[in-house]
């Protein structure tokens, strides 16, 4: 009976996969490889007592917003929490999604837009990237004109190629097209790039973030800043409570730490800089320069041996190996030195076995 009534689009979804947890080098997800720093640590432990574990938290998270107002300049008003970016690619789909509409976004890109849009019946565009990972602005605003597209989602750093796009192309599509577009920084903090100040300019612009990346990937926590009007209308399809007070907790933690956690992704990006030189020393892999916490690199014929022979050896990365732009293709989240240095030793030791 459940599938009889089920809807068609969720029977033919393909869900997200998690790959297993339970490997000793962990470099598959594109979190921070670093615990937490002691100074943030004592502080999130101190917290902890000031939290009214058997009341609901602050439904508008009101401390929390005033911190992320000051730290981007942003008026309050401007600002939608949300459970991790997963739950705001959802809201913004559930209140922009108009019947008729359509979403549209470059592929390969995050699959949570694609997954969001067919769980919610909305139809897909998917666009895609040229050979340099890079994409058609043209095609794009021609599609957008006469398929009817309500939103557009850009990935910037772009999942899971690791560049960001040409802004100049981006800048167009905001120029050319009325609809609202969504970048989606949640690996700005490693490229030191955003659209943040045009967001006054382009009132259909949003722009999403997220504190995953950066170290605390386990309490889902992540924002949109928009205009009023867009902000205003995310709101009403906002689950009450959905922040709960100890991740609202942590996330003021994190903007009052700030200097301390810019050490964490300095350290990343020294981390990605160190994995990007030597990887390029293997002459049978083909590396993509990156500007997010990740690398994205081709292995010929033996991406899926290599994979497998890493398992093996107890370090998980991600194989993204399919037809078309992702053929043969391996993506590495930066670790640790220590998990950097073995990783490399490793996938040496594999290719040097493979040929």
């Amino acid at each position: 009976m459940s599938r009889k009534i089920a809807r068609n689009e969720i029977l033919s979804l393909k869900p997200y996969k998690a790959q297993q947890r339970d490997y000793p080098v962990v470099l598959d997800a594109n979190e921070s490889p670093y615990p937490l720093p002691a100074n943030i640590k004592n502080a999130i432990e101190k917290n902890i007592d000031s939290i009214a574990f058997n009341r609901y938290p602050d439904p508008e998270g009101k401390r929390l917003k005033t911190l992320l107002s000051k730290f981007h300049n942003v008026d309050v008003e401007n600002i939608v929490l949300g459970n991790g970016s997963d739950e705001l690619i959802l809201y913004l789909i559930c209140a922009f999604s108009q019947r008729g509409y359509k979403v549209l976004y470059p592929v390969p890109t995050f699959s949570m837009y694609g997954i969001i849009s067919q769980s919610l019946g909305q139809k897909k565009i998917e666009i895609p990237l040229n050979e340099k990972f890079d994409i058609d602005d043209e095609r794009i605003i021609e599609t957008a004109k006469k398929q009817k597209v309500s939103l557009i989602f850009f990935s910037y750093p772009n999942n899971p190629t690791g560049n960001c796009f040409s802004k100049k192309k981006i800048i167009n599509i905001l120029d050319n097209y009325d609809g609202i577009t969504v970048i989606d920084e949640a690996y700005g903090d490693f490229s030191g790039k955003s659209f943040l100040n045009l967001v006054p300019k382009y009132k259909n612009l949003i722009i999403s973030k997220t504190f995953s990346k950066i170290g605390l990937s386990s309490l889902r926590l992540g924002y949109l800043i928009a205009n009023r009007d867009i902000a205003e209308i995310v709101e009403k399809v906002r689950l009450p409570f959905n922040v709960n007070s100890f991740s609202q907790g942590c996330g003021e933690i994190f903007l009052q730490k700030r200097k301390t956690v810019n050490k964490l992704i300095k350290k990343i990006i020294n981390g990605r800089k160190f994995l990007y030189e030597e990887l390029k020393k293997i002459k049978s892999l083909k590396v993509f320069p990156s500007e997010a916490n990740f690398i994205l690199f081709k292995a010929k014929d033996n991406s899926d041996a290599i994979h497998n022979e890493l398992k093996k050896r107890g370090i998980s990365i991600r194989n993204l190996n399919n037809p078309g732009l992702l053929q043969d293709c391996l993506r590495v989240t930066v670790g640790t030195e220590k998990e950097n240095r073995l990783f490399v030793k490793e996938l040496k030791l594999i290719i040097k076995k493979l040929s």
